[in-house]
Order: C-alpha cells, then structure tokens, then sequence
C-alpha cells in the first residue's frame, strides 16, 4: 500500500498528514524543524524509502515576503534533505498552493475557508468530542496538510490504482 506523508511547512511548527489509503489519515504537529526532520526520516524508514513525500510549495507571485516566509522555505529545503538522507526513494514533490486550491475549490484564489469547506463536503464535519466525525483531529494547518494529501492522492497516477482518485 503507498503511504503520503503531506505537510504544510510553517517558519518553526509544520503540520502534517500521514495518508495511509483512500480517507485514512493520521494527523501531526511538528513542534520544532527538528521534529519535522525525525518525522520524515522515520516515515521514510517505515515505508522503506517507497512512501511518498508531499509538500506545500512556497511561491512569491511578486509579494514581498517577510522572515517568517523565508523561515519556512528553510524547513522545505530541510524536510527535502532529511528525506533524501533517510532514504526516500520517490522524489520529494513540491506543491504550490494555488495548484491545490485549483484542485480542490476550482479556482486559484481558493483561501483557507474555502479549502476547508471542500475538505468538509467531502469527508464530513470535525464533530465534538462525544461524537467525534471523520475529520476529528483536524483543525488550523492541519487542513491545509490535509490538502496536499488529497491532491497528491487524486493526482498521482499509483493512486487510482491504490484506492485513491476521485474528485472534491
């Protein structure tokens, strides 16, 4: 089975999805660049190199950016690194973000809510804690991490073949 490992860099936390097959997933907070450094190298060593890692790309589009940006293109390129390190045998695949918001909303200048409702619409609602729903565990980056995973799913050629596929 093709796991993904997806994730959403931030300049010190990232979130990620682990996505295991077709609407099973696992959600974590990297708490430092380190975290997210022992997270893909120990992905990469359960899937024996074969897992798929899948991050949401930084692009400019002529914006300014500020430190926290360029801090958060620092743990792309390290994430990257301590995958290729670890023995990831499938290339790292960088993702722009309007590539998914194309993806999942339809259009480029899908934001955050937009993103979210589609997640929502198709895999059902967070819940509470007494009845908690598909998405339990999900919330704020997370569902960007989420986002990737799904794109990659729907995407890739191995997951129409591996259960994945289909369209938000």
């Amino acid at each position: 089975m093709s796991q993904i490992l997806a994730i959403d860099p931030g300049p010190v936390k990232s979130y990620a999805i682990v996505w295991r097959e077709s609407e099973l997933f696992e959600p974590i907070v990297c708490e430092t660049p380190d975290e997210l450094c022992r997270l893909v190298a120990n992905f990469a060593s359960d899937t024996d190199g074969a897992g798929y890692l899948a991050i949401e790309n930084i692009r400019g589009f002529g914006l300014r950016l500020g430190n926290e940006t360029l801090d958060a293109c620092i743990n792309v390129g390290r994430a990257v690194e301590c995958w290729r390190w670890a023995g990831g045998q499938t290339a790292p695949m960088l993702i722009p973000r309007k590539t998914i918001a194309t993806h999942l909303c339809n259009t480029s200048r899908g934001g955050d809510k937009e993103i979210r409702a589609a997640l929502v619409e198709r895999f059902g609602t967070p819940g509470t804690k007494k009845l908690p729903g598909p998405t339990s565990g999900i919330s704020g980056d997370l569902w960007a991490a989420l986002a990737v995973a799904v794109y990659v799913a729907d995407e890739m050629p191995w997951a129409k073949k591996h259960g994945g596929g289909g369209t938000a």
